[in-house]
């Protein structure tokens, strides 16, 4: 795998699904809002730490095959307000990663 297959299997892909997961958030109603901070099922983690760890994905996946550090995932029990911070400011970095970015990723230890 290249720098440029690198480039081409997570940043288009992650354009793609940043913007969505957003949509999701802000398309929430005021009974789904409610249930953000509940468990999926028991024992588990609450849908606003899976959405706040989806994020995290992103930020794991492309920043450090840049050379970039992560971002702070954000508090431990997100609000919306606070996963729609994160994902806007994830989406703005991802959005103006150029492929020349990618240079050397195939080779970086991460």
């Amino acid at each position: 795998m290249n720098d440029s297959d690198l480039f081409q299997i997570t940043v288009p892909v992650f354009q793609h699904y940043l913007p969505r997961m957003r949509a999701i958030v802000s398309g929430l109603s005021e009974k789904q809002v409610t249930l953000i901070d509940e468990s999926l099922a028991p024992h588990a983690f609450s849908a606003a730490l899976h959405l706040q760890s989806a994020v995290g994905f992103v930020s794991r996946t492309i920043f450090p095959l840049i050379g970039e550090e992560v971002p702070e995932p954000g508090s431990e029990e997100p609000s919306i307000r606070d996963l729609l911070k994160l994902i806007d400011e994830v989406d703005s970095r991802v959005l103006h990663i150029e492929p020349d970015r990618f240079n050397g990723a195939a080779e970086r230890i991460i």
